[in-house]
């Protein structure tokens, strides 16, 4: 995860703050991966498997427990993109979350030029909510982030 922080296109879409490893293991330590109870823990993750390689992450994040919503996010290591990994996974994930929680609603910001990621969401079922304009400054620059959601119907609509 560390080395992954570090390609391309996680540093052009993403608002990340520098970290060293032991800051990003201490990180690690708090999240979960037992979405049996959503208050145990802020985040949860999972990584993403690929012919017995790890290939990227997945996680939910920002719990809204009043409204019953959370935010997700993903990436796969640039070696693995194009593949479908980033849908398969974010399919089984979204499944998961749906099954296994009360959550009635998933959502994601991407940065509005990231297309790939963009289709992804859309892939699954995603649907694009609003533009938020300059909503994250991501390397020095304000950035425009597209707002998916994505709700519960949605899933069983899709199946």
């Amino acid at each position: 995860m560390f080395r992954w922080r570090s390609e391309h296109d996680i540093i052009r879409y993403n608002p990340l703050s520098p970290i060293t490893l032991e800051n990003l293991r201490d990180q690690i330590k708090m999240t979960s991966s037992d979405l049996s109870n959503l208050s145990d823990s802020q985040e949860f993750r999972f990584l993403m498997q690929f012919e017995n390689q790890l290939v990227g992450t997945i996680g939910l994040k920002n719990i809204n427990h009043k409204m019953l919503f959370g935010e997700i996010g993903y990436g796969v290591e640039e070696a693995f993109c194009g593949k479908g990994l980033a849908s398969s996974g974010l399919k089984l994930f979204i499944e998961k979350i749906f099954t296994e929680t009360a959550l009635r609603k998933i959502i994601a910001y991407v940065a509005e030029d990231n297309f790939a990621s963009r289709r992804v969401l859309e892939k699954v079922g995603f649907i694009q909510e609003g533009l938020l304009r300059e909503h994250y400054v991501i390397n020095g620059e304000p950035t425009n982030e597209v707002f998916y959601g994505m709700l519960r119907a949605d899933l069983r609509h899709s199946q």
